[in-house]
Formats: structure tokens, C-alpha cells, sequence
């Protein structure tokens, strides 16, 4: 029984599991954050591209 309670093993596994979720976490919040200053990046070139080549009649 001392010897199950002395092995850490488990607990080391648990310790990595837990990195990897919070690295996935921050992974994933940084890819959101960029998606979105990207999306806005080229909206803002998209309009100035239809603004550029539409007539100016119109």
C-alpha cells in the first residue's frame, strides 16, 4: 500500500495533461484574436479595392 501511495506517476500525467489544456486554450484564444484583426485587415483592403475601381458617376 506505501508503494502505490509513494508513486507519483499518475500525478506527473496529470500535471502534463493539465499544461496541455491550458496551452491548447491559449492557442486557441491567440488564433481567435488574430482572426479577427485579419478579417478587419482585409475588409478595410477589400473596400478600398471596390472604391477604387468603381466609376465615379456612381
Amino acid at each position: 500500500m506505501r508503494r502505490i501511495a509513494a508513486d507519483e506517476s499518475g500525478a506527473t500525467a496529470v500535471e502534463y495533461g493539465v499544461m496541455l489544456a491550458m496551452l491548447i486554450l491559449v492557442t486557441i484564444a491567440g488564433i481567435g484574436a488574430l482572426g479577427g484583426a485579419s478579417n478587419a485587415f482585409w475588409q478595410g483592403n477589400l473596400n478600398a479595392i471596390a472604391e477604387a475601381i468603381t466609376p465615379a458617376g456612381d
